[in-house]
C-alpha cells in the first residue's frame, strides 16, 4: 500500500469515526431529552416544552445537518483540538440555525417567554458538544492506530535485522569452512609432502627408523589435524549438505555417529515438500538452526546420557514452524545441567531469539515418538523438542545461498 493511498485511508477512516461518533452522540442526546421530557407528561409535571414526534424528528434531523457540517469543514483532519475548534464551532452554528429555523417554520416552539433563546443556545450546546466528543472519539482512534502501526514497523524491523545478520552469519560460516577445507587442509597436505620427502631423504642418508621417528610422528600428527580437527572443524561452521536442505543435512550428521549408534530419522510430508533437495523453501539460516538443535541433542545424549539409540523427527507445524523432536535411551535429564551455563541453554536463547522455543526433558510420555520397551525398560528417557518458526524462500535455484558478493 502506497503512502498517497494509506493516507487517504487514514484520512477516510478518521472521518467516518469523527461524524458516526458525533452523530451517535447527539441523537442519543435528544433520544434521552425527549423520553425525559416524555416521562414528565406521563406524571403531569409542569414543563415549558411539550413533546411531539414532529420535534423529535426535527432533533433527529439536526444530527444529519451536523454530520454533514462536519464532513464539508473537514475537522477531522486536524491534528489539535483548539486547530479544529473553528470547524466544530461553525458546524455546530450551522446544524443549530438549522434545527431554530425549522422549529421557527413549523411552530413547533412553545409560547413560552426566553424560549427562543432556550432553544437556540441548547441546540448549539448539543451539537457542538456531540463535536467535541466525536473529535475526541477519533482523535483516540488515530493514536491507537499509530501505536499499533509503529509497534508493527518496530516489529518489522528487528524481524529485517535478524533475518539480515542470520544471512550474514551464514556467508561468514560459510566463507570460513570453505577456508578450513580448502585452503588450510591444502597447505597441511603440501606440509605432510614435505615432511614425507624429508623422511626419505633422511633415510636415503643411511638414518634408521628410530632416527625419524619424531619427524613420523609429527606426519601423523599432521593427518590428524587435517582429518579430524580442521574438518570436524569446518563442519560445525557449516555443516555437510546444508546447502542442499535442511533434511540432507540431519542425515549426513546421523550418519557421522559411530556404527555401535542406533540412529533413526523420521520426516513429515509436509516438510519433505517444503524442504525438496536441491530447491529447499526452508532459507539457510532457518537450516542451521535446526541442524545445530540435532547436533545439540546428539552430543548431549552420547556425553551426558551415555546414549546408544537416537530417534529424531522432524516435522512441518502449520505453514511456519518446523518442530524437532530427539529422543534417546540415555539417562536422564540432569535439569540444572541443561539450564545453567550449558550449550542447550545458549541454544536456547538462540532459538527464542528467533520466536522459537526449545524443552529439554525425562517425560517417556512427552516424547512424540512412539518408542517400545526393551527388557520392559523404555527405550527413550530423554528427550529434546523444539520448535523453529521459517520463512519460506522464493525458489532460486541450488540451495539459494547468499552471496558473496
Amino acid at each position: 500500500m502506497g503512502t498517497s493511498t494509506l493516507d487517504a485511508f487514514d484520512d477516510r477512516r478518521d472521518r467516518v469515526a469523527h461524524v458516526g461518533a458525533s452523530l451517535i452522540i447527539i441523537e442519543t442526546f435528544y433520544t434521552v431529552t425527549a423520553a425525559y421530557l416524555w416521562a414528565q407528561g406521563v406524571f403531569a409535571l409542569p414543563a415549558a416544552i411539550v413533546p411531539s414526534w414532529p420535534r423529535f424528528l426535527i432533533n433527529l434531523l439536526t444530527g444529519l445537518v451536523l454530520a454533514g457540517g462536519l464532513v464539508l469543514t473537514r475537522a477531522h483532519r486536524f491534528r489539535q483540538f483548539w486547530g479544529a475548534l473553528p470547524a466544530l464551532v461553525l458546524a455546530a452554528a450551522v446544524a443549530a440555525g438549522v434545527r431554530l429555523g425549522i422549529f421557527v417554520v413549523t411552530r413547533e416552539l412553545p409560547d413560552a417567554p426566553g424560549i427562543l433563546w432556550v432553544e437556540t443556545i441548547s441546540g448549539f450546546v448539543f451539537c457542538l458538544g456531540a463535536g467535541c466528543l466525536g473529535f475526541a472519539y477519533a482523535a483516540v482512534r488515530r493514536a491507537e492506530r499509530l501505536e499499533a502501526r509503529s509497534a508493527a514497523h518496530a516489529a518489522y524491523q528487528r524481524e529485517l535485522a535478524l533475518r539480515t545478520l542470520e544471512t550474514e552469519e551464514v556467508r561468514v560460516r560459510r566463507s570460513i569452512a570453505e577456508g578450513l577445507h580448502g585452503s588450510l587442509q591444502q597447505r597441511l597436505v603440501i606440509a605432510a609432502v614435505q615432511v614425507d620427502m624429508f623422511i626419505e631423504e633422511t633415510r636415503r642418508r643411511g638414518f634408521g627408523d628410530e632416527d625419524v621417528e619424531a619427524l613420523m610422528a609429527l606426519r601423523r600428527d599432521l593427518d590428524d589435524i587435517r582429518e579430524n580437527d580442521v574438518r570436524a572443524t569446518s563442519r560445525m561452521l557449516y555443516p555437510e549438505g546444508i546447502e542442499i536442505g535442511v533434511v540432507p543435512a540431519v542425515r549426513m550428521l546421523l550418519r557421522r555417529l559411530p556404527t555401535g549408534i542406533a540412529t533413526r530419522l523420521h520426516v513429515g510430508d509436509a516438510l519433505r515438500r517444503r524442504d525438496d533437495p536441491g530447491n529447499s523453501e526452508v532459507r539457510p539460516a532457518d537450516r542451521l538452526l535446526v541442524v545445530r538443535i540435532v547436533e545439540e541433542a546428539v552430543t548431549n545424549g552420547l556425553r551426558h546420557g551415555h546414549a546408544t539409540s537416537f530417534d529424531v523427527r522432524l516435522d512441518l507445524e502449520g505453514e511456519s514452524t518446523i518442530v524437532v523432536d530427539v529422543a534417546n535411551n540415555g539417562a536422564a535429564v540432569d535439569m540444572s545441567r541443561a539450564t545453567h551455563g550449558s550449550g542447550t541453554r545458549r541454544l536456547r536463547e538462540r532459538v527464542e531469539l528467533a520466536g522459537g522455543t526449545l524443552d529439554v526433558g525425562s517425560d517417556v510420555e512427552a516424547s512424540r515418538i512412539a518408542s517400545g520397551e526393551i527388557d520392559g525398560r523404555a527405550l527413550h528417557h530423554a528427550h529434546l523438542r523444539a520448535r523453529v518458526p521459517v520463512t519460506r524462500e522464493t525458489i532460486t535455484g541450488l540451495g539459494h545461498l547468499p552471496s558473496d558478493g
